[in-house]
């Protein structure tokens, strides 16, 4: 019983790691997207006033 509650205690920190590991992932692909957007921008708008 009590070996039973350790073993659940780690899956859950398992399955916390990975949940962080994913929302990081997702948090630095919406910086790069938003990145990109505003390269994509800026040079549209230096493009056009030359």
């Amino acid at each position: 019983m009590r070996r039973n509650k350790k073993r659940e205690r780690q899956e859950n920190r398992q399955e916390r790691k990975e949940g962080e590991e994913r929302d990081g992932k997702l948090l630095l692909r919406s910086y790069f997207l938003r990145f990109e957007q505003l390269q994509f921008l800026t040079r549209r708008s230096a493009t056009s006033s030359m």
